[in-house]
């Protein structure tokens, strides 16, 4: 059988495809691995089994097939092209190089994190489909694949291509009495009893018996028969998930497995929404980024923002200016066809970013921002100009075939929407570098910016034309976005690789140095990570001085050893903020650091982030702690409020305004803010927050019992000694509060720099001890005390 099959199907596809082996398959398809012959790539070239094909309309076929290949997403594996040869009807997708999740399940249960981190993934998939009007109706581990960092999505929009084809003219089915659709396994329970009116929701049931048999390790109601699951679908209740499972992720996943649709999320962005506020992984990376350390990766990462409804303002009728020498760069579409990929578009975006910042005069909107219009399907330069305050758009795509790399950009006008420039550059993928540079001059030339020889040099600066360092670099970014101490861990363990291939590779260097900033002060302790933030850093200097990112990262590890002064530290970061204008979280940063010696100065240069990445909520986050501080309260407040309408799911900002809150002496709306800080992660900050507004509010015992689970945390990990210090105070243990700071001091905290700065700490000075933390940290004898 499989060998005429396979003779028919060659036949079938001709000359254009060569038949190479076949991958198995089953149930509804054979699946062979083909050589695309025009284009020397590997494709998936799936047969409908004969059962399925049985009374099957080759034109409904697809027409619906024609729909599935519309869908353009990181996360889907797109159709290529479908047909229908001596009876055989077929379909080619690109071919993903990776395991099935139902493979990776064999090998035994996966972290949590990475759980979430999958679900998420697909979430995306379904909700960038359900939005167009796509339904996938077989949603299980068979049909997502895991390639490099990704989970992406397969066989979109089959069942109902092969459900449309079996239904005549008359409206009759075609299909027989007791064949399904889908897999029972997974099958919600209006579409096992057959509901005509089952719609995009049955794929959020089916999602959440993936969660479930992620989490646990098997399916809801595993190892029945399939008229026994399509009953239990339809009448029982999942045994509840293990206790180790978070909570808010359990009750989505029991949410998602409802037997009324209307009781599910409605949606699939709803759904990826609830995922992000979970406390796994994923939904972590954001919210825990607040402290000084964690933040760093964000300067040279990125990320993804939620589209905020408004702008943040500082004071009442104050906002970005618009004019022609500012412009946002849009992520770069992936046109490769392979969506395992997609982390490679992503990563010239930033690397463009980064290149046309260097532009002199030139303002560019920040990549948190621009990354909000990331899953827009048509976008209007108008529209965007407006929300991001800027005057040009820089847009395109890009395709990655073997060592070549075609890269089409253009420049549009967002004042009347008019076409300023565009161009395509086909390269082999170690000129990609080169590329960006040109196009970076291509935008200078049109908006009339004059080049110096020194600019030209700066615009070259920081990559490498070995192409294996460089996927080696992107790898590493991926996995840094994960925020985890084993992804950062991975991640650093790429960017040597990379640096190894290619010693001079700045921005490798420069990204080793941030990963240990993202590890230092959340996952190890910050003496730790000093002397590799410092060590990376410095090459990265050495290679390219003009490195803002390597700058304050090289002064942040000095000062986590205590090798500098504070005016020298500051000195540095201004240094810094000066070096890279358009890195909003630098400034953020910076300005924060500039407290120390000037807090005038450290607002201003903190509030240069309003213009630089306005719909980012963790950057609107970091100027409202730099406000507190400098003792505008309200102002602080009225930011942080504004962080939160931008990006809910950020824990630096409910953080922020817990403390905020705290300062006006509103304890019970203080305990709000962090219980909702630490529901989407935010570890020491909201969770001792919380113990210090339970101590003012009377509720003594409550608060040692969160004072007693982050001491008995601390005995197998680093916790954050300052908020530990606030919590001994609101209990009245001042010699509690006084170790913890001489503790958190010893660890090279930071923040331990800030106690003079810290209205909370004010009953504490004058103490022996606290003077000796002062010392420790730099600040007794230095004019640097924040007192200017």
């Amino acid at each position: 059988m499989t060998d005429l099959l396979r003779h028919r199907l060659q036949t079938s596809l001709g000359a254009a495809y060569t038949l190479e082996r076949e991958l198995g398959g089953g149930g509804m398809s054979r699946v062979f691995v083909a050589r695309e012959e025009a284009l020397g790539r590997d494709v998936v070239v799936k047969v409908l089994s004969p059962e399925l094909a049985e009374g099957l309309s080759a034109d409904r076929f697809a027409r619906e097939i024609r729909l599935a290949a519309a869908l353009q997403q990181a996360n889907i594996v797109p159709v290529i092209t479908a047909g229908t040869g001596d009876g055989v009807p077929y379909y080619t997708m690109p071919y993903v190089d990776g395991l099935s999740l139902r493979q990776r399940l064999a090998r035994g249960p996966l972290p949590v994190d990475d759980a979430v981190s999958i679900l998420r993934d697909v979430a995306r998939a379904l909700a960038y489909a359900h939005e167009r009007g796509v339904v996938h109706r077989d949603i299980k581990p068979d049909n997502i694949l895991l390639s490099g960092d990704a989970a992406v999505v397969t066989d979109f929009g089959i069942a109902k291509a092969l459900s449309a084809s079996k239904t005549r003219a008359d409206g009759e089915t075609l299909t027989r009495v007791g064949t399904s659709l889908g897999t029972p396994a997974y099958m919600a329970p209006e579409q096992a009893a057959g509901d005509p009116a089952t719609d995009h929701r049955a794929d959020l049931y089916a999602l959440g018996c993936v969660a479930y048999e992620l989490l646990t390790g098997a399916a809801p109601f595993a190892g029945r028969p399939a008229h026994a699951l399509f009953a239990a679908h339809m009448s029982e209740t999942p045994a509840p998930l293990p206790a180790g499972v978070p909570r808010p992720l359990a009750a989505l996943v029991m949410r998602c497995l409802q037997k009324d649709p209307a009781r599910r999320p409605q949606s699939a962005r709803e759904l990826l929404q609830a995922l992000d506020a979970t406390t796994t992984g994923a939904g972590r990376a954001a919210g825990r980024g607040w402290r000084l350390t964690a933040v760093a990766a964000v300067i040279a990462l990125g990320g993804s923002a939620a589209v905020g409804a408004r702008l943040y303002r500082t004071r009442a009728g104050s906002s970005p200016s618009a004019d022609g020498r500012s412009l946002a760069v849009l992520p770069l579409a992936n046109a490769s066809g392979d969506t395992a990929s997609a982390y490679f578009a992503d990563g010239l975006t930033e690397e463009l970013t980064s290149v046309v910042s260097k532009l002199p005069g030139v303002r560019v909107v920040g990549g948190l921002s621009a990354a909000a219009f990331r899953d827009r399907t048509s976008l209007d330069a108008r529209e965007v100009g407006a929300r991001l305050h800027v005057g040009q758009v820089l847009e395109g795509s890009v395709r990655r075939a073997g060592a070549r790399v075609r890269i089409a950009a253009r420049l549009t006008n967002t004042g009347d929407g008019t076409l300023a420039w565009s161009d395509t550059y086909e390269r082999d993928a170690a000129d990609v570098f080169a590329v960006q540079a040109e196009i970076a001059r291509a935008v200078a030339a049109a908006l009339r910016v004059r080049l110096g020889g020194a600019d030209s040099v700066r615009l070259a600066r920081g990559g490498t034309r070995d192409t294996v360092a460089h996927e080696l670099y992107l790898r590493g970014r991926a996995k840094q976005l994960q925020y985890s101490a084993a992804s950062l861990r991975e991640a650093i363990a790429l960017f040597e690789q990379a640096v190894a291939r290619d010693p001079s590779y700045a921005d490798a260097w420069a990204a080793i140095g941030v990963a240990w900033a993202n590890l230092g002060d959340e996952h190890v302790a910050p003496r730790e990570a000093g002397e590799h933030m410092i060590a990376a850093a410095s090459r990265a200097l050495a290679i390219d001085s003009t490195l803002g990112t390597a700058r304050f990262d090289r002064a942040l590890g000095l000062a986590y050893l205590r090798r500098i002064s504070v005016r020298d530290l500051v000195a540095e970061v201004r240094r810094a903020v000066d070096a890279s204008p358009n890195d909003a979280m630098l400034q953020a940063l910076g300005g924060f650091l500039v407290l120390l010696e000037d807090r005038d100065a450290g607002v201003a240069i903190a509030l240069r982030t309003r213009d630089i990445d306005p719909l980012a909520g963790v950057v609107a986050a970091f100027p409202a702690w730099v406000l507190r501080y400098a003792g505008r309260t309200a102002d602080a407040e009225r930011l942080a409020r504004q962080a939160i309408a931008l990006q809910g799911d950020v824990g630096i900002s409910h953080g922020t305004l817990g403390t905020i809150l705290l300062d006006l002496h509103r304890e019970a709306d203080a305990l709000a803010a962090f219980e909702r800080g630490r529901a989407v992660g935010d570890r020491d900050l909201s969770t001792a927050g919380m113990g210090v507004a339970l101590a003012r509010l009377g509720r003594i015992e409550e608060a040692r019992r969160v004072r007693a689970q982050l001491e008995a945390e601390a005995r197998t990990r680093y916790v954050v000694g300052d908020w530990m210090a606030k919590l001994c105070l609101a209990l009245g243990d001042r010699d509690g509060a006084l170790a913890w700071l001489a503790r958190a001091a010893d660890a090279g905290s930071a923040y331990t720099m800030f106690v003079d700065l810290d209205p909370d700490f004010a009953a504490l000075r004058g103490d022996p001890r606290f003077e000796a933390v002062r010392r420790r940290v730099g600040l007794a004898g230095d004019a640097a005390g924040g007192a200017r």
